[in-house]
């Protein structure tokens, strides 16, 4: 009997087993971060997920693409007497056997009395429960977990998911991990491209055509490597995103745990997570959006700066004892439109979070200089002290602890570098308790800004 969409006819985890399989699974994210090969990575599923999670045998296959065979490369229980040994390793057609099949159909399946399936596959004994999930990044199949119990209907749903979680953590590590092996063969060609053609130049600087030449295939092949860079960023973004998915889905699964919907400490802790999922998403949207400032520069255009803020105050949620004020009338520049909207929603939406007064103010103007225009955005707010003032502007500094306010410390690094893409220059002036002004400048000229000292 086989299912691929699993039911099992024992009850749900208790209590200690869903502390036990939470804490398995924050364990093993934790400890994949520093791992740096693909074979450490599978030694660690095999050594110490599935033993903690009281599964007695497992074996984990990696696909060969090229010969579509599973090649067993890590494994728990009698095939592991010692270190990273494999007893009588096996490879098997892909189709072949339950893992051959979930590998074929990309879909995971329990099997709970393997001598009633014709495709089980004997290896070192006979045992009666299968359970088995595919490994797939991108619908890229890498490989498969295939564990087995001697006790039949031994595997539940919860086993199934949690085992899937792990599957799809191990993937992105996997994906990860091929990504930078790649980049650094690209890498190492080309230093040694480089090494070569320096060589030549040394030997060739009268031959001014031929260095031209040169120096144009190394700037194609400069932008060809950034543009890789800047694909590596979206890759990086997604691998890391995929087990924060993982571990949000099994923080809900879990919160309908009926023995944990009763616990209040389990449910505060499953709270906790959720919010840390949230934020590590925020934090890692920061940092690709950081990374893309400056390779996707827009053109110059006329802001109007009188029609387009109101838009922006219009558009974030403000709490009704805050009020904001123009100090004067705006003016007109000459900018990115997109970067300089977000700098100033960035300040904005600042100034409206840390607000602890019960009249809240908030103040938009600016001044004029011959060459350039100062904007500022103030407020009555906390203020800040002289000494962290350059520390705002550091990237994932903030000046109260994550779990007391939402802040990813990413916000006001963006604002500075978007303000300098522009040649402009950003300061903050602030007392405690009275409030906080943040001025930045953006020159008048159409292209290119030019900044006051």
């Amino acid at each position: 009997m086989s299912k691929s969409m699993p039911n099992s006819g024992r009850s749900g985890l208790s209590l200690v087993e869903s502390r036990i399989y939470l804490q398995v699974i924050n364990n093993f994210a934790s400890n994949i971060v520093r791992l740096n090969g693909q074979e450490e990575v599978l030694w660690e599923v095999a050594k110490n997920v599935i033993g903690r999670l009281g599964f007695v045998d497992c074996v984990i296959y990696r696909y060969d693409g090229e010969n579509k065979t599973l090649v067993q490369k890590a494994a728990f229980g009698v095939k592991n007497p010692k270190g990273m040994e494999i007893v009588n390793p096996i490879t098997i057609r892909l189709g072949e056997g339950i893992s051959g099949a979930v590998a074929k159909n990309r879909r995971g399946e329990i099997v709970h009395d393997t001598s009633k399936d014709k495709r089980y596959l004997e290896d070192d004994d006979l045992r009666y429960s299968e359970l088995c999930v595919p490994i797939i990044h991108e619908d890229r199949l890498l490989g498969v977990i295939d564990s087995e119990h001697p006790e039949k209907y031994f595997f539940t749903t919860e086993h199934f998911d949690i085992l899937t979680t792990i599957a799809s953590m191990t993937a992105s590590k996997l994906a990860k991990i091929e990504t930078m092996e790649a980049l650094e063969v690209s890498k190492q060609d080309l230093e040694s491209q480089v090494i070569e053609q320096t060589s030549e130049l040394r030997l060739e600087l009268q031959a001014r055509k031929q260095t031209e030449k040169k120096l144009i295939r190394a700037k194609e092949e400069l932008e060809k490597r950034n543009a890789e860079l800047k694909r590596f960023a979206y890759v990086v973004s997604h691998d890391l995103k995929a087990p924060l998915r993982g571990i949000g889905s099994l923080v809900d699964i879990l919160k309908q745990n009926k023995a944990i919907a009763e616990d209040e400490e389990s449910m505060e802790q499953l709270g906790l997570m959720k919010n840390r999922v949230r934020r590590m998403y925020a934090f890692i949207n920061g940092l690709l959006q950081y990374s893309k400032i400056g390779f996707e520069n827009s053109s110059y255009e006329e802001i109007d700066l009188p029609k387009v803020i109101p838009e922006i105050v219009a558009i974030l949620p403000k709490p009704e004892n805050t009020m904001v004020v123009y100090s004067n009338e705006l003016p007109t520049i000459f900018a990115q439109k997109i970067l300089i909207l977000q700098v100033f929603q960035n300040l904005i939406e600042n100034a409206l979070k840390f607000m602890d007064k019960e009249a809240g103010k908030i103040i938009i103007g600016s001044r004029e200089d011959d060459d350039y225009w100062e904007l500022f955005v103030a407020d009555n707010g906390p203020g800040i002290e002289e000494k962290y003032f350059d520390k705002i502007f550091q990237l994932f500094q903030t000046l109260r602890p994550r779990d007391e306010q939402e802040n990813t410390g990413i916000g006001l690094t963006l604002v500075k570098k978007m303000v300098e893409l522009h040649g402009g220059k950003i300061w903050v002036d602030s007392n405690p308790g009275i409030g906080t002004c943040i001025t930045f400048t953006i020159g008048k000229e159409k292209e290119g800004s030019q900044t006051g000292d």
